[in-house]
């Protein structure tokens, strides 16, 4: 059916246009939200370094865990009762000299942490702060589920759009093809045919008019030689 297949080639079309907007707004949401996370996780380095310079006990937070790394390789969480989590490859490098900084990824069970290692000068170690990725990865599941709502939605919405505006569009073409039928049945070549518009449809009315209007003229001529011969 006509209007079917152009309805499934203007939703297919949305679809692919959603999509593409759809990937490209995900990248950039993503990359947002990564460099957010990057920046708190250095913020929360640096003022946890702070607090220890001073002399103090860092403020626990739940989504982070900080741990002292000294240069043996000895790992020292500075939250009570919390374990250790695995330190990454090259971190105990930047315990032993005290300096520079390295950020890397560490999964615990199905958790992944996000952790910067800073090191504390020379025999003091590094500081190792560890960010969990849940709120991260929450979010990003969210956005997909909206999303894909959103996009099942437009798609829906597209389809009964395209299917009656289609059938608007498709009305003097059925309308054609009934007289045709009419015709066929009835070998009526009067009968008449819808009006005629300006669109391509129009002018396939113009034309098949015409060629009713010629063949109606032949079959006169035919039976007006048929009459003349039989006298």
């Amino acid at each position: 059916m006509l209007r079917t297949r152009i309805t499934l080639v203007v939703v297919a079309a949305t679809l692919l246009a959603i999509l593409v907007s759809v990937v490209s707004s995900y990248r950039g949401v993503t990359g947002m939200v990564a460099d957010q996370f990057d920046r708190a996780l250095v913020d929360r380095a640096d003022a946890v370094a702070a607090v220890l310079d001073a002399g103090r006990v860092p403020a626990e937070r739940p989504d982070t865990a900080e741990q002292l790394l000294l240069p043996d390789g000895t790992v020292r969480p500075l939250s009570p009762g919390r374990a250790a989590l695995p330190v990454p490859p090259g971190a105990l490098a930047v315990a032993r000299s005290g300096e520079g900084r390295l950020t890397a990824e560490t999964t615990v069970g199905d958790r992944t942490f996000g952790v910067l290692v800073l090191g504390r000068g020379e025999g003091h170690g590094a500081l190792v702060v560890s960010q969990d990725y849940a709120d991260a990865e929450r979010m990003d599941q969210e956005f997909l589920g909206r999303i894909s709502w959103t996009t099942a939605g437009s798609a829906a919405a597209c389809a009964a759009l395209s299917w009656l505006l289609i059938g608007r569009i498709l009305r003097p073409m059925r309308r054609l093809a009934r007289a045709a039928e009419r015709i066929s049945s009835t070998q009526d070549l009067g009968t008449a045919l819808p009006a005629a518009g300006r669109d391509e449809v129009g002018r396939l009315t113009l034309a098949f008019e015409v060629m009713l209007d010629a063949l109606h003229r032949s079959m006169d001529t035919l039976q007006a030689q048929e009459e003349k011969a039989g006298t």
